[in-house]
């Protein structure tokens, strides 16, 4: 791992803690998932994932740190590294104030490090014990280095986000952020997930999730589109 990656690490980690300031209440997981393809074609993948969060009728916080890394034929093919942090905090009936942190590293799509700061407003569609559903959008300040161009600029952030219970055991959810440069729409990014988990005790749970990251103005030679399929075996701490 890059001194890049590393540093990214510590940074989201130190996220993560701060969102936990108060234990008491938060469910957190652990997922991890390997797939291993051999004969002609050897790649390998792996994923892991630490989430922690909390709700209750006033506030929901959410934190945590995803990785990848794959190789296929000896060549490394996928390695990035994602930290989040937010809180939504209800200021009366169905509008919320919310602040975010994200943060970015992939060094196959030449992104060094990408961080997003945000604040705004936003309102609950749907909320109740099943269903939720939120709308938010603010002002937010990007750091980046991609294609070894370091920036920072202001930017905007919109976000969705929709999480259904399908039954005591098992659950949905849906997000999506949109997030361009103020000065310049041309240059953004999209970022999306859908993933269902399924309980297969108290403590282990089987979970899918698709993921999107569209960047608008990636480095040079780099896809604008990273796609990604995970799936792997959720551990409750």
């Amino acid at each position: 791992m890059t001194k890049t990656l590393a540093a990214l690490l510590v940074g989201t980690a130190v996220a993560f803690t701060a969102a936990r300031a108060e234990p008491d209440g938060f469910e957190t997981t652990l997922s991890l998932g390997v797939t291993l393809n051999q004969g002609n074609t050897d790649s390998s993948l792996g994923n892991a994932s630490l989430l922690s969060e909390r709700k209750t009728d006033l506030r929901t916080i959410r934190a945590g740190i995803d990785f990848v890394y794959g190789e296929q034929d000896g060549e490394k093919s996928a390695e990035n590294l994602r930290g989040f942090a937010g809180i939504k905090e209800t200021l009366r009936d169905r509008l919320y104030a919310t602040a975010d942190l994200l943060a970015m590293a992939d060094p196959i799509a030449d992104v060094d490090y990408r961080a997003i700061v945000s604040a705004g407003l936003g309102v609950y569609l749907m909320k109740d014990d099943v269903v939720t559903l939120t709308v938010d959008a603010g002002p937010a300040y990007i750091w980046e280095k991609v294609g070894g161009v370091s920036d920072d600029f202001w930017g905007l952030r919109a976000a969705q986000r929709y999480d259904r219970a399908l039954s005591e055991t098992a659950k949905v959810w849906q997000s999506l952020e949109f997030v361009p440069e103020a000065e310049d729409f041309d240059n953004y990014l999209l970022i999306g997930e859908i993933g269902v988990e399924a309980a297969l005790n108290s403590r282990l749970s089987l979970r899918t999730v698709f993921k999107v990251t569209y960047d608008n103005e990636p480095a040079p030679g780099a896809r604008k589109a990273d796609r990604q399929l995970l799936a792997g075996l959720v551990i409750r701490l």
